[in-house]
């Protein structure tokens, strides 16, 4: 069914439909809007905002069911941020905010490259995504994203993606055989490292930001993969299994950690999706208001497929 509208502010519809709503904060006499989805924010007059827009980080590589080659980290996200500096206006219309997903890993591919966050006029585009068996030269070069993955091992085109906002990836060690390990993906704040014989190398590292009131790591770049020890990720930026590295041996599948905007880890067999992008809008709150979608503040929503009831204020909360 579609939404349907009611008086007094209330609506009824499936659980599918209630609007996403950011999470709701204040510090002292500031308003601070986290969206870990699309959204949209609509100022009711004009006034300056400081913001963090956070591309999706690009996918590691993977080396499929057989797991013989290490494979690249994915490479960071791409970050935008005012905080601290000069702020932004914004008027009186509708802001449509994006939210960037991840990249997705893909069996003996390369994973693919992360996706844009955009806010009003920023854009934080995505991460490359890792090389995945480089056996196959279709897959051996790290992706170019705002920060490049790693390069592949197993072949002889092994190299790191470059980056348009960010470091570039790792290259991996180059044989015609396997059991080498991958480059690290790229992070904000440096380099990818190169692959180690059978290491996978390094994820690069990412940055911190305090918008939300809270120094926070984003945009860390995936470990590579690697046919004997870890590829280890900066601790609290990059994404896989060990100390947050890429793969390891060829039988392991890497994870990943939740840091908005960082590469997934490498893997010999299976590599991990990147990390989604975030957005946050920070600005004064006397006198600046605001609505977060096209409902107001105190709305109703009926979920008739549930039976529940949601009140519209800090979010959604159940009646």
């Amino acid at each position: 069914m579609t939404i349907e509208y009611l008086a007094g502010k209330r609506m009824n519809g499936l659980s599918s439909e209630r609007p996403y709503a950011p999470t709701v904060s204040t510090i002292g006499n500031e308003t601070i809007l986290t969206f870990e989805k699309n959204g949209e924010f609509t100022p009711t007059s004009s006034f300056s905002v400081e913001y963090l827009v956070v591309g999706g980080g690009g996918a590691g590589g993977s080396g499929g069911s057989f797991g013989q080659y290490g494979t690249g980290g994915g490479g960071a996200g791409g970050i935008k941020t005012n905080y601290g500096g000069t702020a932004l206006g914004v008027t009186a219309q509708t802001y449509n905010i994006t939210v960037a997903k991840g990249g997705q890993v893909q069996d003996s591919q390369n994973g693919t490259d992360g996706k844009s966050s955009i806010f009003s006029s920023i854009t934080a585009v995505g991460g490359g995504g890792g090389a995945g068996n480089a056996n196959n030269t279709n897959y051996a070069n790290g992706r170019t994203g705002a920060s490049g993955g790693g390069g592949g091992s197993g072949g002889s085109n092994i190299g790191g993606g470059n980056s348009t906002d960010g470091g570039g990836g790792g290259n991996g060690l180059g044989s015609n055989v396997a059991d080498y390990g991958g480059g690290g993906g790229g992070g904000k704040g440096s380099d990818g490292a190169h692959a180690n014989s059978s290491k996978g190398g390094n994820g690069g590292s990412g940055v911190t930001n305090a918008i939300n009131g809270t120094t926070t790591y984003y945009c860390g770049g995936g470990g590579g993969g690697g046919s004997g020890s870890v590829g280890n990720g900066t601790a609290g930026y990059a994404a896989g299994i060990g100390s947050n590295g890429g793969g390891d041996g060829s039988f392991h599948t890497a994870t990943k950690t939740t840091t908005k905007g960082s590469g997934g880890g490498g893997s010999s067999r299976f590599g991990s999706n990147g990390a989604d992008g975030i957005v946050i809008i920070r600005f004064v709150t006397t006198g600046h208001d605001y609505t977060l979608t096209d409902y107001q503040d105190g709305s109703i929503f009926y979920e008739t497929d549930t039976n529940k009831s949601y009140v519209l204020g800090n979010g959604w909360s159940l009646l």
